[in-house]
């Protein structure tokens, strides 16, 4: 187990190359974030961009490298802790906002 003792989230330039390096348009994007549609434009310039928290950088993080056969256990995990979890596929978007 780990426990991140630092952390300094990606600036919004940052956001934009993973977004771009996923070949994603923002709404899916916001979507492996965890974030509302709407909100996404927040993080990702500005002169007050808004700042990705861990959890959320963890979420876009796993989403980005994780199959799905390994996300399932991480979300069966959640729901073994007593979440509750409704799951959409998200769909492969290129570029299209």
């Amino acid at each position: 187990m780990y426990r991140v003792m630092q952390y300094r989230p990606p600036v919004a330039d940052d956001l934009v190359r993973v977004k771009d390096q996923l070949a994603v348009g923002s709404r899916v994007l916001a979507s492996l974030v965890g974030i509302e549609q709407g909100k996404i434009r927040r993080y990702l310039g500005g002169p007050e961009a808004k700042q990705l928290s861990l959890a959320n950088h963890f979420m876009l993080a796993a989403q980005s490298v994780l199959d799905d056969d390994q996300l399932a256990l991480v979300f069966q995990a959640m729901r073994d802790h007593g979440a509750e979890l409704d799951l959409a596929a998200v769909p492969a978007q290129a570029h299209a906002d």
